[in-house]
């Protein structure tokens, strides 16, 4: 006999009857059939309830290890979420053996819906939820059912065993060491401000009185995925007393096709924290545990956003926003958490996500791509039609396929907007933006948050690269689980037409290395190649620690690359050059002079800088590199200013030098002595003692010391 013709004589041999499903406070109602009906004749101390979805590889051995129990007064619900394999079968076979069983069966709606259909039917004193994949220690539930009626407690917590390929491994289901008593309630204050870091809302470790879920009327969601979040958290606040054993007694089976690990629906994430939310914070004790939640939340945000892929973190957005704004994460303070640098992430994605919806009003043209681009290239225009097909030539040609071109028309009164839509045109890659004349700092910013690529690359407008760029850069940072790959330039003369490699030797200490540095090694790398182009960044790096550009500024990506050094864990090199940085070309922000004002831009960075690096407990570390870099940027850029602007820039200087020792600035830049005397000196007889005070302490000790050996010399002998 076929087991399809197996399984529907069982069915027509059974008594039908449908149930209608009452799920959580704003989920449909569903509706489930009872395919085989217990027969047991007692009221039983434990209902199991076990939603079932193709699991005929592991479902006997969940089975066995619930029909074996020591404790004989159960009932065992198992609910068949539509399974298109033999689980139904299965199912039914185990309950012709064992009276206590009762099989359900409904459509595919997933583990918590399943639950509930379970809580229909169950009579349970208490109810403990298994998974179909998972099994329990054979005197799990009289162990647990025994303290539950030692204590009178509404919820008893165990620990347990994870499972991975059939090997036993060690996981963190419960925190011991904030476990203070084995009996606690949500109503003291000390288990209840940690209550969500010490318990995690698994139910399959819990046993739950039956009694609590009814009068609190507490069901699972029913949604795809973290559908217990809810029953179990929500549990925990109401529930009088809660019991722990510390025994592990239940084997949890990690698989990625489980129920729980499966779904791919986002809007689970902020479904069943908001449902928590509404749920908990009408009770008398929420806040007891409001502080523990509201952590819970963050860390929870935290770790799914950053396990999901570049698409998947987009579409997450607007959820992390909802919960942001409806759990009001803005009006604790910043001693209120757990963990601040999670805190500042959240800020930092939520800032990103503005930003993103905000630069989506000025799109002109969008991108047509059906595929997850691998790098999105982020050029921003202004003024450079002469340039601009060069550049867009290099970009459109590279032999990375996948690829984004976000263009960003910052204003520009020339052609170049009509040349972005020709491009266009044939090419359905490009998204363009057209925006008012807002500076290249902002243009970046725009064009990033408008990225759906896990690594973005910025290229000038009026500059070009090699074919191979892209491919090359993006095989060596996904080679090296790298946040930036730092590669090579040449310099192209606009006039000669000529081309030289840009100066590289401070990359000899790295450029032969095949793994990854950080600044903790290279310190003098945190203010090298500043430049914005000369990286490929990983987006989600950017948004974690909300690395942007200065708007409304010159030199708009020094600090950036600053800040990007600092929190970067791992940076590549690729020891070859690709792109060609056009110099001597008319309107070039660093090139023409008239305005010299623009130089005292270079003060927001380098003050900047300062303030962060002190921020980040790390400026001692890079001090003599930040000084020899500072120094060197203030002396060329004052020598190029007009006579006008020097007096307002040695004006900044005096500022920044305040509380500063003038030696060590020029110890740590000695070939910019003269320059900087002269920035500092002139007029300003303060400065001038400052600087040479310790000269003249040094040559006093000397001839103090000549003095006293020619006294010595001259004492007559006794």
């Amino acid at each position: 006999m076929s087991s399809k013709t197996s399984n529907l004589s069982r069915l027509n041999k059974s008594k039908l009857s449908i149930i209608d499903i009452k799920n959580s406070a704003g989920n449909p109602d569903t509706r489930a059939q009872i395919v085989m009906e217990n027969k047991i004749d007692y009221e039983p101390k434990v209902s199991v309830i076990i939603p079932v979805y193709n699991v005929e590889d592991y479902l006997r051995e969940c089975l066995d290890s619930v029909v074996n129990q020591t404790l004989r007064e159960i009932e065992i619900i198992c609910v068949d979420d539509g399974s298109t394999d033999k689980s139904l079968d299965i199912l039914l076979a185990y309950a012709e053996k064992d009276n206590r069983i009762t099989v359900l069966k409904q459509e595919n709606l997933h583990a918590g819906v399943a639950r509930n259909a379970g809580l229909a039917v169950a009579r349970g004193e208490y109810l403990s939820f298994l998974d179909s994949d998972d099994f329990f220690e054979l005197n799990m539930l009289e162990e647990m059912y025994k303290k539950a009626k030692k204590d009178g407690s509404d919820i008893v917590v165990c620990n347990a065993f994870k499972v991975v390929d059939g090997e036993l491994q060690e996981g963190i289901f419960v925190r011991e060491k904030n476990i203070k008593n084995d009996i606690f309630s949500c109503y003291e204050e000390y288990p209840a401000s940690h209550i969500f870091q010490t318990i995690y809302g698994f139910p399959w470790n819990k046993l739950f009185s039956h009694s609590l879920i009814n009068d609190y009327k507490i069901h699972f969601s029913s949604i795809n995925h973290h559908n217990d979040t809810s029953f179990v958290m929500s549990s925990l606040v109401a529930a009088k007393q809660i019991s722990y054993i510390p025994a592990k007694y239940i084997y949890y089976r990690y698989r990625d096709t489980s129920l729980c690990h499966a779904a791919k629906d986002l809007s689970c994430m902020y479904n069943s924290l908001s449902e928590t939310y509404h749920f908990i914070s009408k009770l008398k004790n929420y806040k007891n545990v409001e502080c523990s939640f509201i952590n819970y939340v963050l860390e929870f945000i935290i770790y799914y956003y950053l396990k999901k892929t570049a698409p998947e973190k987009i579409q997450l957005l607007p959820y992390i926003n909802k919960l942001y704004d409806e759990l009001e994460i803005k009006k604790y303070p910043i001693d209120f958490y757990n963990n601040i640098s999670n805190y500042k992430k959240l800020e930092n994605i939520v800032d990103y996500y503005h930003r993103r919806k905000a630069a989506e009003k000025d799109i002109l043209i969008r991108n047509q791509i059906s595929y997850e681009p691998k790098v999105s290239i982020i050029i921003p225009i202004y003024n450079v039609e002469a340039y601009l097909r060069e550049c867009l030539d290099s970009v459109v040609n590279q032999t990375l396929r996948e690829i984004e071109i976000i263009c960003i028309n910052d204003g520009s009164p020339d052609n170049s907007l009509q040349i972005l839509q020709e491009y266009a045109a044939k090419d359905y890659r490009i998204t363009v933006v057209y925006q008012e004349n807002k500076g290249l700092g902002a243009s970046r910013n725009v064009g990033f948050s408008l990225a759906n690529s896990p690594y973005v690359f910025f290229l000038d407008s009026d500059d070009f690269i090699k074919h191979e760029t892209i491919e090359n850069l993006y095989n060596r940072i996904e080679e090296t689980q790298s946040e930036l790959c730092q590669y090579l330039a040449y310099r192209y003369d606009n006039l000669t037409k000529k081309t030289t490699l840009l100066p590289d030797k401070v990359f000899n200490s790295v450029r032969h290395k095949k793994g990854t540095y950080s600044y903790k090694a290279n310190p003098k790398l945190m203010f090298e190649q500043v430049e914005a182009w000369k990286k490929l960044y990983k987006t989600e790096f950017l948004i974690k620690y909300g690395i942007k550009f200065f708007e409304n500024s010159y030199y708009e990506d020094t600090l950036a690359h600053i800040k990007c050094m600092t929190f970067a864990r791992k940076v590549c090199f690729d020891d070859n050059a690709y792109m060609y940085y056009r110099c001597n070309r008319e309107g070039q922000i660093t090139g023409a002079s008239e305005n010299t004002d623009k130089f005292l831009d270079i003060f927001n960075y380098i003050n900047g800088a300062e303030e962060f690096l002190n921020t980040q407990n790390c400026f001692n570390k890079v001090k003599r590199y930040y000084y020899a870099f500072a120094v060197r940027r203030i002396c060329s850029y004052y020598s190029r200013c007009s006579e006008e602007t020097k007096v307002k820039f040695a004006e900044k200087v005096k500022i920044w030098l305040q509380n500063k020792n003038i030696l060590e600035l020029i110890n740590c830049a000695p070939e910019k002595r003269k320059i900087l005397i002269s920035i500092i000196g002139k007029n300003n007889n303060n400065f001038k003692v400052h600087l040479f005070f310790p000269y003249y302490l040094l040559s006093t000790y000397i001839l103090r010391r000549k003095k006293e050996k020619l006294l010595s010399k001259q004492k007559p002998a006794a």
